[in-house]
């Protein structure tokens, strides 16, 4: 009789790790916090934009100097600018729901070189 319950609490347990294994969404998030570190670890504000998509893809981050845009962004309540905008995305190896972190490049349209880092996580983006 023991060995029926051991076999039967060890046939749940497989079954619950082969679900969450399958669910996709779990094992390769990166906290905020951690990517906060991770951005803040690139160290590319004050090089030119292209050095700084050289990094960036270096550190696993996908981008091209070409895609970058012209956008106005809003530095506080009273005060916009237009800055050279360019985002860079990293997405996790998870199959179902991957986790993509994306950085925004924002460069002076005149000199070419990064000013402001900006960050986000879009936690499922499917497919």
């Amino acid at each position: 009789m023991p060995t029926t319950y051991k076999m039967s609490c060890s046939r749940s347990a497989l079954f619950v790790l082969l679900s969450s294994l399958l669910s996709g969404c779990v094992f390769t998030r990166v906290s905020d916090d951690a990517f906060a570190r991770e951005v803040n670890n690139l160290h590319v504000t004050g090089m030119s934009l292209h050095a700084a998509v050289m990094e960036m893809n270096r550190q696993g981050y996908r981008c091209s100097a070409d895609s970058a845009r012209l956008t106005k962004v809003a530095l506080d309540a009273n005060n916009a600018r237009f800055f050279k905008q360019l985002e860079c995305s990293k997405q996790s190896m998870e199959a179902f729901c991957p986790q993509i972190r994306n950085v925004v490049l924002n460069a002076d349209p005149d000199s070419d070189k990064v000013i402001r880092v900006g960050k986000n996580i879009t936690q499922r983006g499917y497919f």
